[in-house]
């Protein structure tokens, strides 16, 4: 058997790898790269793998962020600037995360997630000292990189839905 032929063998098997890697998860081209190489496939099979499947449009960094970015704002909501972090530990470019958060993340969306989620943990800490739930809560928002005026403003908002509910269950 040639080289040739052995190569395009292991690349046909570097692709239906990647096929069943992919039909789990959605993986950035750089991760989707290393996960073949760790199954030992060569550095030509892996690259003819990825040439074919970036023809197939099967891997896309862009859809791949921006997949992602809608999963973590419905999920788990972060600022833009974070976002762009996280996508660069995925292997997206720093330029492309920047472009794609910039395109998806509105700041009237960071607010929204971050009134959305200060909404939800204000109702799960509410049997707390109104003190406690503001460190808690405010943190977590810090910690999710949410500007400090958007924390502000998100716990006006949840304390001011929670309240609202108080006051309905009151009259019920």
């Amino acid at each position: 058997m040639s080289a040739r032929a052995v190569d395009k063998t292991s690349a046909e098997q570097a692709f239906r790898a990647a096929l069943r890697l992919l039909e789990r998860h959605a993986y950035s081209e750089r991760r989707l790269r290393e996960k073949l190489r760790d199954k030992g496939f060569s550095e030509a099979a892996v690259h003819e793998a990825i040439a074919v499947c970036r023809q197939r449009k099967l891997v896309s960094d862009r859809d791949f962020a921006r997949l992602f970015i809608e999963q973590r704002l419905e999920r788990r909501p972060r600022a833009g600037h974070v976002l762009v972090r996280e996508l660069l530990q995925r292997g997206i470019p720093l330029r492309l995360a920047k472009e794609v958060v910039e395109e998806c993340v509105t700041t009237e969306i960071e607010a929204a997630s971050a009134k959305a989620l200060a909404v939800k943990k204000w109702k799960q800490y509410a049997h707390l000292d109104p003190n406690i739930c503001f460190r808690r809560v405010s943190s977590l928002l810090a910690r999710r990189g949410f500007t400090w005026e958007m924390i502000n403003e998100a716990i006006v908002e949840a304390q001011t839905v929670f309240q609202e509910n108080r006051q309905e269950q009151t009259h019920l």
